[in-house]
């Protein structure tokens, strides 16, 4: 994955704005995918806030990593992993990016503007391609083994 510099500056900048709220942010994620596909709750098992908590966790470790695209690839590997092992279903992904971005879009009211849009919404394809990329690697595995 590789992001310009307008990308990673724009990705970190708003994400750093999310921080203070990340609590609640977190929350208003899950909730806002959950009434989007209500089938996905069934694979969460712990409390919900701590899960949002993990997840923006890992999204500001993504962040982090953003200028570095080998450690990008490693912490997106190993999040794609997990989810293939949990049987996430690709047409899940776009529903997560949706209610992500939706969430995004509402916590900066006003500062979400064209350009934070299209950098995070590149992020989640490349993530998402990822994701396919993994799962049809382990299913070829798997089918071969």
């Amino acid at each position: 994955m590789q992001f310009t510099p307008e990308q990673i500056r724009t990705l970190r900048q708003s994400y750093a704005q999310i921080l203070p709220e990340l609590d609640r942010v977190a929350d208003e994620f899950y909730a806002d995918l959950f009434r989007r596909d209500p089938r996905i709750k069934s694979l969460f098992r712990e409390d919900i806030s701590a899960q949002g908590m993990k997840f923006m966790t890992v999204v500001g470790v993504i962040i982090d990593n953003l200028d570095d695209p080998e450690r990008l690839d490693i912490e997106v590997g190993k999040l794609a992993d997990g989810h293939a092992a949990l049987g996430i279903r690709p047409e899940w992904y776009h529903t997560m990016q949706e209610a992500l971005l939706d969430t995004f879009r509402y916590a900066l009211g006003n500062r979400f503007t064209d350009e934070i849009h299209l950098a995070w919404r590149k992020i989640f394809e490349e993530i998402c391609a990822k994701f396919d990329e993994r799962r049809a690697a382990a299913e070829s595995a798997k089918a071969s083994g």
